[in-house]
């Protein structure tokens, strides 16, 4: 994005003091406008990342990636009770609860607190 020059040092400016108060206050808003869209930027970028996450999670579940997100988010929730149940029902140290555990952090996901 070009910079804009300031309106205050521009040759053509007028000074007086009313002129001075807006282009001071047209000063300020062409700055929060350039960090507005900074952030809308960066929102958009992170907002893909996500989809782009959500999309390969998705294809590797086997989701249809066209049904609604209660159905994914149930299916995904399918997919945190059987691994609680892994955890829970293979001994510690085992290699079943090892890959369960292993899975439920890559997910970031809360363990159960074995009974």
């Amino acid at each position: 994005m070009w910079a804009q020059p300031s309106l205050l040092t521009d040759r053509l400016f007028c000074g007086d003091e009313t002129h001075r108060t807006l282009a001071t206050g047209v000063e300020s808003l062409l700055t929060e406008i350039q960090a507005l869209r900074k952030e809308a930027e960066r929102s958009k970028r992170m907002l893909l990342d996500a989809c782009v996450s959500i999309g390969s999670i998705g294809e590797a579940l086997g989701l249809d990636m066209d049904a609604d997100a209660d159905m994914m988010i149930g299916t995904a929730r399918d997919l945190i009770d059987g691994l609680n149940r892994i955890i829970n029902e293979c001994p510690l140290g085992s290699p079943g609860f090892a890959i369960a555990t292993e899975v439920m952090g890559e997910l970031g996901v809360q363990q159960e607190t074995q009974p």
